[in-house]
């Protein structure tokens, strides 16, 4: 069922992702990539990433495939910044276990630390 969740988003997110353009998130640097010169910065989008189910209102009640496309659609529509966009887009197809530590890893190089979506993926990670 994760998979089927995963393929309702990848669609959008690899629109998203072809019509920014892809660019390296800086993972193998340790520190979070810089601002682009206008909009939104890499750390308020890890921030918006980890906060989802919080800020679209998602219900844990929902199922599995509702919540995945629910957070893919809200990501999607409120995400801007290219290398965070990358990293969504890298984290769909990955179990969530390594979901979790993906965003964390960025979530603590950006200084962020409560994401709640990374603690959710390493729950579900734990109950598999």
């Amino acid at each position: 069922m994760r998979v089927q969740a995963c393929m309702l988003g990848i669609g959008r997110w690899l629109a998203a992702v072809g019509a920014i353009g892809l660019t390296s998130y800086g993972a193998s640097s340790g520190s979070p990539p810089s601002a682009p010169a206008e909009g939104q910065s890499y750390r308020q989008a890890i921030e918006l990433m980890c906060q989802v189910d919080r800020r679209a209102g998602i219900s844990p009640d929902s199922g599995p495939i509702e919540i995945e496309a629910r957070r893919a659609e809200w990501i999607a529509d409120h995400v801007e910044h290219p290398d965070a966009i990358e990293l969504r887009t890298r984290i769909t197809v990955e179990a969530p276990g390594e979901q979790a530590k993906m965003l964390r890893e960025q979530a603590d190089s950006a200084g962020i630390r409560d994401c709640p979506l990374a603690d959710t993926w390493q729950a579900e990670a734990a109950n598999e």
